[in-house]
């Protein structure tokens, strides 16, 4: 840009691109934080605090030394509630408008839901109305959530994905506030827009801000979170991507039971505590463990994302189970399966047992193609995604045919041994016919926890002793994430399945593998050809 060279700052020394000014050159990181501290936040009273300092300086300061062009195009930000993220990210926008001399400036405050993206823009106003030169360069209107350039070249507007969306925008700054929020199918898509937008522009930044969620109810929230750990880890290195994550020590977490509920970890967690000379008092966060309960404290408050705690499978004894599959030529196979109604998910999962006790997991999945729209809206999951990855398959029309689990089976019996296909009777009569007819040993498993008990207590023995491979599939990890269990008037549990669908829930994989499970578990001699009903 025309009003920067390469220089030494005159403020923090920093031999760097810098801005000329009157008080001489100033580095790009001095500039923000400059504005921030001396501009922005003194009419209202507030303090620059450290961790937005810091922030700040990183995502602004950090530059190509052959252009001078901001070296970060898009920055995630998770920091537990009350820490001041409001007033930091409604301050972005002004500072854009009105000292980063961009071409027509478009930014965006982004958010799942209206009252949610006027939240930001509500913080952006009160900035500028105490600011006298701010002021002078920048008019609001606030019927329409918009700020805009007396000079007519340039704006900053809200949107959502509860409203209406618009292709074609080309936004130079985007804040995406509270990604966990970001749940639906429109809010993919605005996620989609607004980043893609970004890529006619010489120097966008793209800000996405968020407290922690519940892990997979917003799947771009939740790849963020682990892309951003990745960065912070060192796992990746990214000239483009930056990432701070602010919350509880994890391993104190797992190391202490009563650590959760200490002041250190309230310090550890929330950058803006007293402690850590901030605004935040300690008594005003740990009050908060007796009015939310455990869970909903430990998001808020120390930034831990929620695990589901009603889930029936261990998490992380799961997720060690993750690793490659063996070799599947010419194995022995039990096939479990659990069929939808017609215009829902349909999943079988072949297992295929070791000699030395282990097995290995093979799941497969379908939708009906012109359900995906619906699925999305109801789920609140990105299926898109899953089939372009090569997890998810369709099946042309309304329903699903059938046709395609049968050529699957055959395709499985083609490379190993199928010994029997162990299925849930609804749905499954006409499916299991043709089967039958083809010369397959069909199962009937009925689900009751009379029957189902031994399979699930089998398999969660299997996965706690290390012996089941699964390749970390990811629809396959959701449903085990999905699952919990109910327990009968004897003491025998099944999987819960009464409000799957008013829960956004999904567990067909693992209602397969369970299936399957239940004669790999018993390992009796294939019978002959047939169906056969197993009742207990």
């Amino acid at each position: 840009m025309d009003d920067r060279k390469l220089d030494i700052c005159r403020f923090c020394e920093t031999p760097t691109w810098c801005y000329k000014t009157k008080a001489g050159p100033m580095c790009r990181a001095c500039h923000v934080e400059r504005f921030f501290a001396r501009i922005l936040y003194p009419p209202l009273g507030l303090k620059l605090l450290e961790w937005q300092r810091q922030d700040l300086r990183e995502i602004y300061g950090a530059v190509d030394m052959e252009t001078g062009l901001r070296r970060y195009r898009s920055a995630y930000l998770e920091v537990p509630k009350k820490n001041g993220k409001s007033f930091l990210i409604g301050g972005l926008p002004l500072y854009h408008l009105t000292m980063e001399h961009v071409e027509n400036p478009q930014a965006y405050g982004a958010a799942a839901a209206k009252d949610q993206a006027g939240i930001v823009y509500t913080s952006a106003l009160r900035l500028l109305k105490a600011n006298p030169l701010l002021k002078e360069q920048l008019k609001p209107l606030e019927s329409t959530k918009r700020i805009l350039r007396k000079d007519g070249a340039g704006f900053y507007a809200v949107i959502s994905a509860d409203g209406d969306l618009q292709d074609g925008i080309e936004p130079s700054l985007v804040i995406k506030d509270e990604l966990h929020r970001w749940k639906t199918a429109k809010a993919h898509t605005l996620h989609e827009v607004l980043t893609a937008g970004t890529i006619s522009r010489r120097e966008p930044l793209d800000v996405e801000i968020t407290t922690a969620g519940d892990i997979h109810e917003s799947p771009i929230c939740w790849q963020a979170h682990i892309r951003a750990r990745e960065f912070m880890e060192g796992a990746i290195k990214s000239d483009r991507f930056y990432a701070h994550l602010w919350g509880a020590d994890e391993k104190k977490l797992k190391e202490d039971p009563e650590y959760w509920k200490s002041r250190q970890a309230r310090v550890d967690a929330n950058p803006s505590h007293v402690d850590r000379g901030g605004f935040l008092e300690d008594a005003a966060i740990a009050e908060m463990i007796e009015k939310l309960g455990e869970a909903p404290y430990k998001r808020y408050h120390l930034n831990i994302w929620n695990q589901k705690s009603d889930r029936w499978m261990p998490a992380d004894k799961w997720a060690a189970c993750g690793g490659e599959l063996r070799a599947l030529t010419d194995r022995p196979c039990y096939i479990g399966v659990d069929l939808s109604k017609n215009t829902d998910f349909t999943s079988i999962v072949a297992v295929f047992p070791s000699d030395d006790g282990s097995m290995d997991v093979l799941p497969f999945f379908w939708i009906p193609e012109e359900q995906i729209p619906k699925l999305e809206k109801r789920l609140r999951i990105d299926l898109k995604r899953w089939i372009a990855a090569g997890l998810l398959e369709t099946t042309p029309g309304p329903a699903i045919r059938k046709e395609a689990i049968i050529e699957k089976i055959r395709m499985l019996s083609s490379i190993c041994h199928v010994l029997e296909i162990c299925y849930d009777p609804r749905f499954a009569w006409e499916f299991i016919t043709d089967l039958v007819d083809e010369g397959y040993t069909c199962i009937e498993v009925k689900q009751w926890g009379r029957l189902l008990d031994a399979p699930m207590q089998w398999l969660m023995g299997k996965v706690l002793e290390g012996q089941v491979r699964h390749g970390a599939h990811e629809i396959l990890d959701w449903n085990m994430d999905c699952l919990s269990v109910r327990i009968d008037k004897d003491g025998l549990m099944a999987p819960a399945k009464e409000h799957l669908a008013r829960d956004s829930k999904r567990i067909d994989g693992v209602s397969a593998l369970i299936n399957a499970c239940f004669r790999v578990m018993l390992r009796a001699e294939t019978p002959s050809a047939g169906a056969v009903v197993v009742s207990m």
